[in-house]
């Protein structure tokens, strides 16, 4: 089964092996596929009793991973069938994962203002990617292969370790640090907020506006955490400057 714009010929009797159907011009007929920028085969393992779908997105950006999927269980469906899960072979960009997840919570009119971790479990749940083999987003996530995991972060402390590491005779994390982390919780308090209200009794109707308000408390959470790094390196920096000065 093709599942591309351009589609696969058309044959006579059986869809597979037979005779390709061609024009006046001895040009092969076409039936138009369903997706843009995907190239796909299916084909029956006897074996183990169930079909198989192999997809090529040559980009997503015209078919994110989460629309291919939704379109296979759609025509899946449409035969009385079945997808049980899905495999992704070789690494996928963090965003994917993240719009998938957020898809698959506006189908269940569910608020998509959660962490990126939650987003990350959704879609892989939706999507059947632990149902093959276990999917591991550190071994599969761009971002998360490429990450230093020797940089020291202060977001990836707790809040004993923040505060010690805060109390210490140590001029960072300072002022700033603390201000955007405190800044940080305020808004997720708002987004605590929007969430609950997006699945609040009688207010089934507005879950699409409190889930868009809690979107945007997280992204405002996002930057302000990256400021309670960004901080302290600016900081650092600075003092590195001045004793570089000093010397010379």
């Amino acid at each position: 089964m093709m599942l591309e714009r351009k589609g696969r010929p058309e044959r006579e009797g059986d869809k597979v092996t037979g005779k390709i159907v061609k024009d006046e011009n001895g040009e092969k007929v076409m039936i138009p596929g369903s997706l843009k920028s995907v190239k796909a085969i299916g084909w029956y393992i006897k074996e183990y009793g169930i079909a198989q779908i192999s997809m090529n997105l040559t980009n997503i950006s015209d078919t994110p991973v989460h629309i291919a999927f939704d379109e296979v269980c759609r025509k899946a469906d449409a035969r009385g069938v079945r997808v049980t899960g899905s495999e992704l072979v070789g690494l996928i960009p963090l965003k994917s994962l993240l719009d998938a997840g957020r898809y698959f919570l506006a189908r269940q009119q569910l608020s998509s203002g959660v962490s990126d971790d939650e987003l990350i479990k959704i879609a892989i749940r939706s999507m059947g990617l632990n149902d093959i083999h276990q999917f591991k987003p550190e071994e599969k996530i761009i971002e998360f292969v490429m990450a230093d995991i020797s940089e020291h972060k202060l977001i990836d402390m707790n809040l004993k370790a923040f505060m010690d590491e805060t109390a210490s005779d140590s001029p960072t994390p300072g002022g700033g640090s603390v201000s955007a982390y405190m800044g940080a919780l305020g808004v997720a308090l708002g987004t605590m907020v929007a969430n609950l209200s997006s699945h609040k009794r009688g207010w089934d109707d507005r879950w699409k506006e409190f889930s868009d308000w809690a979107e945007k408390g997280k992204a405002f959470q996002n930057n302000l955490l990256q400021m309670v790094d960004e901080d302290t390196t600016a900081f650092n920096r600075i003092i590195e400057a001045f004793s570089t000065s000093e010397k010379i």
